[in-house]
Formats: C-alpha cells, structure tokens, sequence
C-alpha cells in the first residue's frame, strides 16, 4: 500500500508541475486542480499514463527506448518478431526522434510550454 501512495503522490505532483508549465509564460492562467488531476485530455497524468504504455509497449517489442530510437535513425525497425516494424510504431518512433529538437527549442526559448505542447502533440 505505500508504494500506491507514493504513486499518487508523484503524479498529483507532476499533474500540478505539467498543468502550471503547459502555459506560455506570458499567458494568464485560471488554475483547476480538478482539471490537472484527470486521466485525459490535456494533463499531467494523462501523459504519465502514455509514457507507461509506450515503456510497456517497447518492452512486449523487445526494444529498450535506446534501442528503438537507434532503429529509426538507422530507418531499420525490422527486429525479428518485433511489433515495431508496424506502420503505426514506424510513425510513433519518428515522432519521438523530434524530441531532442524540442528540448533544444525550449531551452533556447527559455519556454517550458514549448516542450510540454511537444509532448501534448506527439
């Protein structure tokens, strides 16, 4: 049971921390801890919840995240009785290699919603 409480603890954490840096710095925002709590839509757990299936998923591919993203800069995903040479993995791969671009962008910017809207969007 406590390791169920340090996993609510974490992701309402990152709920507040994701729902506060999703917003451009310059914007005016009306904060709902309601709405940051949810498991979809636009919110911190929702996209804990994406990165655990996407981990999960790699891993019933055989792949470790390194390994994957290796593959698709290599344009080779077809690993023997991987799930990953699927069209639809070839697409989600490709979309998480613009992820150092997007760090990038967001330092440079000084502009944590950069990042965030990358995430949102991928």
């Amino acid at each position: 049971l406590a390791g169920r409480r340090e996993i609510a603890e974490a992701v309402g954490i990152g709920a507040i921390i994701f729902g506060d840096l999703k917003h451009g710095r310059q914007l005016e925002v009306n904060f709902s801890l309601d709405e940051a709590l949810r498991f979809e839509g636009e919110t911190g757990p929702y996209l804990q919840y994406t990165a655990a299936r996407a981990y999960k998923l790699l891993d019933k591919g055989g792949l470790t995240i390194d390994e994957a993203m290796q593959a698709v800069r290599d344009g080779a995903l077809q690993k023997e009785g991987s799930f990953l040479s699927l069209p639809a993995a070839w697409t989600c791969l490709k979309t998480l290699t613009a992820y150092p671009v997007a760090i990038r962008e967001t330092v440079k910017a000084n502009e944590p919603s950069i990042l965030a809207r990358y995430l949102l969007d991928a």
